[in-house]
């Protein structure tokens, strides 16, 4: 269960980081919503105030938090921020 909304912003199909970021979430059950920027004009904005840049993805927003890319760290202070135990942490 999800404490905070988390959604993700995606450029397209061939985006390797954005993988790792959408299985991520899954594998650690974590609810989210993808929108991918080249499709949906709120989500292309949204990137764009978030992080200054239409070019910077994937982004991971949770609550009023905004994580541009994916990494391990970035996965440890999403699980922080979901109530979930960090130790486990692998990103691929």
């Amino acid at each position: 269960m999800s404490v905070f909304a988390v959604r993700l912003l995606v450029h397209g199909s061939e985006c390797r980081v954005c993988d790792a970021a959408r299985k991520f979430l899954t594998d650690h059950a974590i609810a989210f919503e993808e929108f991918d920027i080249d499709r949906n004009r709120s989500a292309l904005q949204e990137l764009v105030d978030r992080t200054g840049s239409a070019t910077h993805v994937p982004v991971v927003l949770v609550g009023e938090e905004t994580f541009i890319d994916f990494n391990e760290g970035i996965a440890t202070r999403i699980l922080e921020l979901q109530g979930q135990n960090s130790a486990e942490t692998k990103t691929e």
